[in-house]
């Protein structure tokens, strides 16, 4: 028996089919049509696809067939072995399938994938780097692969050095009015607990890089911090998201004097509840909340 069932994504409905043993189809629409029961195989595609979408999953674990050509289905599995966050050019998949002059041909296969996302046809682009031929529209395509361009995930060991580095730098480049030798002196009592707190880090898939953090300890953040050449480009609220949809409420502290900082959390949802005066540095302090 066929089952067709309807879900909804940040990129929109998505319609997902399956035979009963077999997952056949993943397309976007435009709106829901008829459904049939929902499978446990349409259920388990939508758990694994909403993984993806909240960047805890970077493969699928799913029966699929395809139902085409033996050039198409050749395609289609090709694409099958673009790893995450990267991205090939039309020849390249021509060339990997023995056929190196059939861009075209690979192209118009492509077009026809018919399961979205599982089957990455989104990270098939031009010679020239440009985003070009992707069935769902372009700004669909971009929204995937700058989906996969980040990962936010949990501290490891290997990061330490690199989170530290940037903790260091960025307290003493935004808290100028601070001595320096303030965070030296902290440095490695933060590096001790590190390790047993809750810290996401922001790492680009292109470069594997962690350009960014954010430590908690339960509802409350100990702070967020960017590379400094990477600031402004919407790592930190990328964070705070991401934070958000895993707690109910969060507090923080910010120093007065940090504008910036409270303009950010302001603008994030966050409001001021009271403010008082740091003991360690004799700086005025604002504590701020978010909730639901």
């Amino acid at each position: 028996m066929n089952h067709k069932y309807y879900y909804n994504f940040p990129i929109g409905c998505i319609c997902i089919e399956d035979d009963g043993n077999y997952i056949t189809a993943i397309d976007l629409v435009d709106k829901q049509g008829g459904s049939t029961e929902e499978s446990k195989l349409a259920r388990e595609a939508y758990r694994q696809l909403r993984e993806y979408f909240e960047q805890k999953r970077t493969k699928f674990n799913l029966p699929i067939c395809f139902y085409g050509t033996e050039f198409q289905k050749k395609v289609w599995n090709e694409l099958r072995n673009i790893p995450f966050g990267s991205r090939v050019s039309y020849k390249e998949i021509a060339t990997k399938i023995g056929n190196p002059n059939a861009s075209r041909a690979v192209g118009g296969a492509i077009n026809k994938n018919p399961i979205l996302i599982v089957v990455p046809c989104h990270r098939v682009i031009g010679a020239n780097g440009k985003l070009v031929g992707f069935a769902c529209g372009m700004e669909v395509k971009k929204y995937l692969l700058d989906l996969e361009e980040k990962m936010i995930r949990l501290l490891k060991e290997e990061d330490i050095p690199k989170v530290m580095e940037i903790w260091l730098n960025t307290n003493i480049e935004v808290h100028s009015f601070i001595p320096k030798e303030y965070w030296k002196y902290n440095f490695e009592a933060v590096e001790r607990i590190l390790p047993q707190s809750e810290v996401y880090v922001y790492e680009n898939n292109n470069t594997k890089e962690v350009e960014g953090f954010i430590g908690l300890m339960d509802c409350y953040i100990a702070g967020i911090f960017v590379l400094s050449h990477r600031q402004s480009k919407g790592i930190g609220s990328e964070l705070l998201g991401y934070v958000k949809q895993r707690k109910n409420e969060l507090t923080l502290h910010v120093y007065k004097k940090n504008k910036r900082a409270i303009k950010f959390y302001k603008r994030e949802g966050f409001q001021i509840k009271e403010e008082s005066i740091d003991e360690n540095t004799n700086e005025k302090e604002v504590m701020m909340m978010w909730n639901h």
